[in-house]
C-alpha cells in the first residue's frame, strides 16, 4: 500500500456521501504525493464536473486516459464529462474503448447512442439503440433517445412508436412527452393552425354540409385531420360518417377530439390513406356523401385530384354528393415590385447578385394582402376542373388575356374557387374575404411593359399535381 492509498479511500468515501469539497481536497492531496494516480486524477476532474467546473474537469479527465488508456473506469468517466461539455467526437472514442474493454452498463451504451446521434452517424445510432434494448427492454432513457434519432433521420412513424413506448414505461416521463410533441409537431404543417381557425373556410363549408347531409346519410371525409368537418357532417345528422386519415398520430388525436364532443358513436376515424378504402370493409356501403378538403394553395398539390379521382370512380355511386363538385383556377397579371423583390436577387448593397436567380423557383407563395401590388389586367380563367367527371391526365391551354392598364407586368398571380354547392362558392381570392390560403405567384423573368389594350398570350399547363405558367 502507497502512503496514499488511504486519503484515496477517504476520498472515494467523501465522493459516494456527496461530500464534493471534501472529496476534491483529497484527491488533490493524494496527486501531491502521487501525481501520476490515475484514478485519482480521473475522480477529481468526476467532482470538479460535479461542481460546475467544466473546463478543468474536461483536463483532468483527459490527463487520466493518458496515465491509463486501458481502464474502462476512466475511459467511462472521461466520456460522461466530455458528452455534458458538447465535445461528442472525444467523448465517442473514450465511450468506444470502454464498451470495446468490456464495459456494458446501459448508461454507457446510452450515451455512446447520444453520441453517434449528435455527431451525425444516425444508423450506428440506431443499431446501438435498438441493440441495448434488446437487452433491457424497459429501458426507457433508450426508447426516448431512439425516437430522437429516428426523428432526426426523418422516420416520423418509428419515432412517434419509440416514444409511445417510453410513456407506456413511464407515463410521467418529461422528457419522452416533450419528444412526443416534437414527433406530432413534424406530422402538421404550421398552417393547419389558422386553417381550423379559418373562419370564411369553416362557414362556406358548414353551409354546403348541412344542405347535403340527411338523416341517415353515409358520409366520406377525406383528410379528416382534426375531425372537424366530420363533426359538422354528424351535427348535420349523418348516421355515420367515415373519417380517413393517412397520419398515425393525427389520426389518434382525431379519435380523441371526437370522443370529448361526444360524436364518437357516429364517427369512425380510420388510419391509411383514402386509396386503400374498400367498399365492404372499411365503407359498409357507397357514402351518400363524400367531403374532401385536401387542397394547398395552388388547388393541386398534395396530390387532391389523384385522391379525389380515386374516391370517385372506386367508391362513389352517380347519386353521391361531392363537396366540393368542382374547382377553377383563375389568375391575374400585376405590377408588384414587391413581388419582385420577393422572388428574385438583383444588386443589394451594391453588388450584383443576380446569379443567385438561378435557384429562383419557378413559383411560390405569398398572401397579397400583406404587399403592395397593382392588377394590369382583370381575373381570367385557367382551368376549370369538374370533379364529378375524370380529370385528365394533362392538360394546356393558351389563354389571350386582355391588359386592363399600362404597367410592367412581374407576375401572374393565380388562387382557386371551390363550388361547394350550387349556392355556395368559396374562393381564396386576393378580392374576396381573407383565408388562411396564400395566393401562388410565378414571376415573369423578362417583366415586359403591356399597354391597355394589348392582349397578352399565357401559356397554361397541369400534370394533375403542378400547374405551370408562362407568357
Amino acid at each position: 500500500m502507497t502512503i496514499s492509498e488511504p486519503t484515496f479511500r477517504q476520498a472515494v468515501d467523501f465522493h459516494r456521501a456527496g461530500r464534493l469539497a471534501e472529496a476534491q481536497e483529497c484527491y488533490q492531496r493524494v496527486l501531491a504525493v502521487q501525481g501520476n494516480h490515475a484514478e485519482a486524477t480521473s475522480l477529481l476532474g468526476v467532482t470538479l464536473f460535479q461542481q460546475g467546473r467544466g473546463s478543468e474537469a474536461v483536463r483532468f479527465c483527459v490527463r487520466a486516459v493518458e496515465m491509463q488508456p486501458n481502464s474502462a473506469d476512466i475511459r467511462v468517466n472521461a466520456g460522461h464529462v466530455l458528452c455534458a461539455d458538447r465535445q461528442y467526437s472525444e467523448a465517442l472514442e473514450n465511450y468506444r474503448v470502454a464498451i470495446e474493454l468490456g464495459t456494458a452498463n446501459p448508461e454507457v451504451v446510452n450515451n455512446f447512442a447520444i453520441c453517434l446521434k449528435e455527431t451525425g452517424q444516425l444508423d450506428e445510432a440506431t443499431d446501438a439503440y435498438e441493440g441495448l434494448l434488446e437487452q433491457h427492454p424497459e429501458n426507457v432513457e433508450g426508447w426516448n433517445n431512439l425516437a430522437a434519432v429516428h426523428l432526426a433521420a426523418g422516420r416520423v412513424s418509428d419515432a412517434e412508436s419509440c416514444v409511445r413506448q417510453a410513456l407506456a414505461l413511464r407515463p410521467d416521463f418529461a422528457k419522452a412527452r416533450k419528444n412526443l410533441q416534437r414527433v406530432l409537431a413534424t406530422q402538421v404543417p404550421f398552417w393547419h393552425f389558422s386553417m381550423l381557425n379559418d373562419e370564411s373556410r369553416n362557414a362556406a363549408f358548414e353551409a354546403a354540409i348541412n344542405r347535403a347531409v340527411g338523416e341517415d346519410s353515409l358520409v366520406l371525409d377525406i383528410g379528416t385531420g382534426s375531425g372537424l368537418l366530420a363533426m359538422m357532417a354528424a351535427r348535420a345528422g349523418a348516421g355515420k360518417v367515415i373519417a380517413c386519415e393517412m397520419v398515425p398520430g393525427v389520426a389518434d388525436v382525431a379519435r380523441q377530439i371526437i370522443r370529448a364532443n361526444e360524436l364518437d358513436d357516429r364517427i369512425e376515424v380510420v388510419e391509411g390513406k383514402s386509396t386503400g378504402l374498400t367498399l365492404g370493409s372499411e365503407l359498409p356501403r357507397k357514402p351518400d356523401v363524400l367531403i374532401a378538403e385536401v387542397f394547398d394553395s395552388g388547388l393541386l398539390g398534395e396530390e387532391a385530384l389523384d385522391t379525389v379521382d380515386d374516391a370517385r370512380r372506386r367508391l362513389l355511386s352517380s347519386h353521391s354528393t361531392l363537396i366540393p363538385s368542382a374547382a377553377r383556377l383563375v389568375g391575374a397579371l400585376v405590377e408588384s415590385e414587391a413581388l419582385l423583390r420577393l422572388g428574385s436577387a438583383g444588386v443589394v448593397r451594391g453588388f450584383d447578385l443576380s446569379g443567385f436567380n438561378a435557384f429562383r423557383p419557378d413559383s411560390f407563395q405569398h398572401s397579397l394582402a400583406t404587399i403592395e401590388y397593382r392588377p394590369v389586367s382583370d381575373a381570367f380563367e385557367i382551368f376549370h376542373i369538374d370533379f364529378l367527371e375524370e380529370v385528365p391526365l394533362a392538360d394546356r391551354q393558351q389563354l389571350d388575356v386582355p391588359v386592363m392598364s399600362g404597367g410592367t407586368c412581374h407576375a401572374i398571380v393565380y388562387w382557386f374557387d371551390l363550388f361547394l354547392d350550387d349556392r355556395t362558392i368559396f374562393s381564396t381570392s386576393p378580392f374576396s374575404a381573407e383565408t388562411h390560403w396564400n395566393q401562388k405567384v410565378c414571376l415573369v423573368p423578362s417583366a415586359p411593359e403591356l399597354e391597355a389594350g394589348q392582349v397578352i398570350s399565357v401559356k397554361a399547363e397541369h400534370n394533375r399535381r403542378r400547374l405551370t405558367l408562362s407568357m
